[in-house]
């Protein structure tokens, strides 16, 4: 179940690690998550509230405790879909023109706005672009096996 999230919106740069049980489940599915921190683009005022049955939660950041999900479906011991708060499909600029029309229409506050601007320095910038490339590995290769095994 997902919902309004109480802590309010997440905007910007934002990174996580990913749970153990989730990298564990994914690695019995033959996938191996190569990072310690996965670093993506957010926009979105929802959180999960709670997790449907066979879910792990992947990891959270301080304003949403589940930023990614792995779910294995009914006596299955693999991995057959994934789901991520983040927007690995965004680019910088899209990220940023988002926020501005946010602002603009009032949907985030001023100072959720700079609190957003300022997580895009250069350092979350390049963090984000590494992570960019292994999320899209990931969803492929978890694409591929899925396909497979049908």
């Amino acid at each position: 179940r997902a919902a309004r999230n109480a802590r309010g919106w997440e905007v910007g740069a934002a990174a996580f690690a990913p749970s153990k049980r989730a990298v564990e489940a994914l690695q019995r599915t033959g996938i191996a998550i190569d990072t310690q921190e996965l670093a993506l683009y957010y926009v979105h005022g929802d959180a999960v509230e709670s997790l449907p049955e066979g879910a792990i939660n992947g990891g959270g950041t301080a304003l949403c405790d589940c930023e990614m999900m792995v779910f294995q479906g009914k006596g299955s011991s693999t991995t057959n879909i994934l789901t991520l708060q983040g927007h690995p499909e965004f680019s910088h600029g899209l990220t940023e023109h988002l926020l501005h029309q946010m602002r603009e229409k009032g949907t985030i506050s001023e100072s959720e706005y700079k609190y957003a601007i300022g997580s895009l320095d250069d350092v979350a910038v390049a963090a984000v672009s590494a992570c960019r490339e292994k999320v899209a590995r990931l969803c492929l290769e978890l694409v591929a096996r899925v396909t497979h095994a049908r």
